[in-house]
């Protein structure tokens, strides 16, 4: 396997090509990390993050209360949570 640069890769492109085509072992661990182990890394992500987004949760709100606005007042803030992916 040989290592060609993009049109659009410049100089920086072309001699990362050139350094990977010179390494017979880099070559063959980094083919095998981008065909192989990366595809499967990145699939592994987006199931996680599948799951994640498609979980059930149910929505919780609760009462604490804030910084007093004044003397024999009390200021009660209403907190909520669960509403992912629209906000409340």
């Amino acid at each position: 396997m040989t290592w060609q640069p993009s049109p659009e890769g410049g100089s920086r492109a072309q001699e990362i090509c050139k350094l990977f085509n010179q390494y017979h072992v880099v070559n063959k661990i980094v083919h095998v990390h981008i065909n192989d182990i990366l595809p499967r890394f990145f699939l592994g992500l987006l199931d996680a993050g599948k799951a994640y987004l498609q979980q059930q949760v149910r929505p919780e709100a609760w009462l604490s209360t804030g910084p007093s606005p004044g003397p024999g007042h009390l200021l009660l803030v209403c907190h909520v949570s669960g509403f992912y992916p629209k906000p409340v």
